[in-house]
């Protein structure tokens, strides 16, 4: 039982491993129609080396449609010096929420984890212990929002300060071509860190790549894109970290996603557990 908190966990790490992580980029070899708000396709578009690098955030853009609420089920899946598997549910408010709620066994609820606005929540049932912390404990203080962080799981390219790329803010990026694909790069970066997207043919990201001046860098894959009422959303994230010289592998596998809907965010403190200190993480990571 010792691998349900380490599973846990695992969802802590996979917020905050898209500060320090870099990815390689996947080529494309079909067309792909654009979805509407419905999710249906309405035009088809191919981007190639040869488009004007000036479009490709709008077309990206124009791939990444509002939305209110997401509910989903899947799997997530921890490798490094052990592995786990666990099936999961994922509820999310834009902008508001994230809450992922893990049941390794027979659908019951082992543990959750719940960031709403700057606070975390994370709760281990089977230990009866929690964390309380600001969310600054996974995004070392870097000024990111719910909505940034529901960006990474879903696989949408943003701009830290301005929001999910759109319209609005496309011009705050600028693209440049590679051998089969373009690499989107915010026009204003951090101090500890560069940050950009990989586009694909189809125009879909396929990686968030983030490169620390001072740090190792790690990698973070989209696949299975999508086309949902949201736009295009990626269904599988693959993130590898580097935890004190040790790596660990994190998979998150969506199906079953249905948007704007109502739905229920548990936000109960338990009133009988021990809280813990959250930079305790790592180390109870590691003890497993």
């Amino acid at each position: 039982m010792k691998a349900h908190h380490h599973i846990l966990l695992s969802g802590i790490t996979i917020a905050s491993v898209f500060l320090s992580s870099v990815s390689a980029c996947r080529s494309a070899q079909n067309a792909v129609a654009y979805p509407d708000s419905t999710g249906n396709g309405t035009s088809t578009t191919i981007i190639t080396p040869a488009t004007d690098a000036s479009l490709v955030p709008a077309m990206v853009a124009a791939n990444q449609l509002d939305w209110n609420t997401l509910q989903a089920s899947g799997t997530v899946r921890l490798g490094g010096k052990q592995s786990f598997s666990s099936s999961m549910t994922l509820r999310m408010v834009k902008n508001q929420s994230i809450y992922i709620s893990l049941r390794p066994l027979l659908g019951i609820e082992v543990g959750k984890l719940l960031i709403t606005g700057d606070s975390l929540l994370v709760v281990d049932k089977y230990h009866k212990r929690y964390i309380a912390e600001n969310v600054s404990l996974i995004t070392n203080g870097v000024p990111i929002t719910v909505g940034t962080l529901q960006d990474v799981f879903l696989g949408r390219a943003f701009v830290i300060g301005s929001g999910t790329l759109s319209d609005d803010n496309s011009d705050m990026v600028s693209a440049q071509a590679g051998d089969d694909h373009f690499t989107l790069t915010p026009n204003e970066q951090p101090h500890d860190f560069t940050y950009g997207f990989h586009v694909t043919q189809q125009g879909h990201i396929s990686a968030l790549e983030i490169v620390p001046r001072k740090d190792v860098p790690y990698l973070a894959h989209y696949d299975d894109v999508q086309n949902t009422p949201a736009g295009q959303v990626a269904t599988h994230v693959q993130v590898k970290a580097l935890i004190k010289g040790n790596e660990f592998i994190i998979e998150l596998d969506l199906n079953r996603l249905k948007w704007n809907e109502n739905v229920n965010i548990d936000t109960t403190m338990p009133s009988n557990y021990k809280r813990i200190d959250g930079h305790q993480i790592v180390s109870i990571m590691e003890q497993q």
